[in-house]
């Protein structure tokens, strides 16, 4: 069964409340779980078909890579 948004975000809630109570901030700080948060949520919604890519037709930079961001 999918996970909806709502319960994605109360688990994420907790894992970040779990990582600034074990850890000390010189070892994590709350943005870098944020960030790692931010990239299961992307990832979980490309795997499952939902993701879309911004924009629809993305440039490339010098080195060919596309300019685009996943939501």
């Amino acid at each position: 069964m999918k996970q909806g948004a709502p319960e994605f975000f109360r688990q994420a809630e907790a894992v970040l409340r779990e990582a600034l109570a074990r850890w000390t901030r010189s070892q994590v700080a709350a943005d870098d779980v944020l960030d790692a948060l931010a990239l299961t949520w992307t990832a979980r919604r490309i795997v499952s078909g939902e993701a879309e890519r911004l924009p629809a037709e993305p440039e490339r930079d010098s080195q060919g890579l596309r300019m685009e961001i996943w939501g």
